[in-house]
């Protein structure tokens, strides 16, 4: 957001905001001479215009990449990318949650290629870096994607644990959320959702390039089944939708605990090690 442009019906804003901006002092404007809230509030980039604003290009041309927005700006308060963009398509979930799982993949900036990413590529990066953020990020506590509209019997939220990549998005009705998709961060307990996500995203983050192929699949499967439950649910009632949704949430929530089980026994230290047959050395005499 740059210009604040008074009497337009496309902004709204508290009408003492410019007042209050020239009376602490922020007040900065652009070349037209009108008031520009990303310069007011010093909006600046950490350490450089990349940390932050690469993420905006690559959502951006991902969804229309018929734009052919450039890589590069000019700084920080570059208006290079607009504020919102409109779709070369109509979107949906799956092309969403793709979004939210991209560490810059197929590009120069990918994430994995980094000298950062390790003996195992892994796109989570546990230093103080200076380098590109991803829209996948370790620090992401939820993902969330809103469906409403057409023929289903209610709106439905689409959420991911944790990070995106290791977790699936799960569709949840308007209704009361199951108690194991309820869970306190500071406290563990096996009984939740949330801890069987971390399980599996502590593993596959440490183990990425190995480990990823098989929990790129257990997502992909989860993520199937409920885009094919979420498509036959014409006929159902709100209540029965959701009570679909609930039972698809809990089997969810078992395949994930099963599947950090599956990661430790598939790739634990012996697994695939064949030692090469040797002849018995001799004693050696006077031994």
């Amino acid at each position: 957001i740059h210009a604040i442009r008074e009497g337009d019906p496309g902004q709204i804003f508290n009408p003492r905001l410019p007042e209050m901006l020239k009376e602490f002092g922020w007040a900065a404007y652009d070349e037209e001479g009108r008031l520009d809230w990303m310069k007011s509030l010093q909006s600046k980039e950490f350490h450089h215009p990349y940390y932050s604003k690469r993420r905006v290009w690559r959502a951006m041309s991902l969804v229309a990449p018929s734009k052919n927005l450039p890589s590069r700006v000019a700084d920080w308060d570059s208006k290079t990318y607009p504020l919102s963009i409109r779709p070369d398509r109509k979107l949906n979930v799956e092309d969403i949650a793709r979004i939210h799982r991209d560490y810059y993949q197929g590009t120069k900036f990918d994430k994995s290629k980094s000298p950062l990413a390790g003996l195992y590529g892994s796109p989570y990066h546990y230093v103080v870096e200076m380098g590109e953020r991803s829209i996948l990020s370790s620090k992401t506590s939820y993902s969330h994607i809103s469906q409403a509209g057409g023929t289903l019997p209610s709106p439905v939220v689409w959420m991911s644990m944790d990070t995106p990549f290791e977790n699936p998005f799960i569709p949840f009705a308007v209704s009361k959320v199951p108690e194991e998709y309820r869970a306190l961060r500071d406290t563990y307990d096996p009984s939740k959702m949330f801890w069987a996500s971390n399980q599996v995203m502590a593993l596959t983050q440490g183990y990425f390039n190995i480990m990823a192929p098989t929990v790129k699949e257990a997502v992909e499967q989860a993520e199937k089944n409920s885009m094919q439950l979420v498509g036959s649910s014409s006929g159902l009632t709100k209540e029965q939708f959701a009570d679909a949704l609930r039972k698809n949430a809990l089997k969810i929530f078992e395949d994930w605990k099963q599947l950090s089980t599956t990661l430790l026994m598939k790739f634990k230290s012996d697994v695939g090690i064949e030692y090469e047959k040797q002849p018995k050395p001799d004693t050696p005499k006077n031994y």
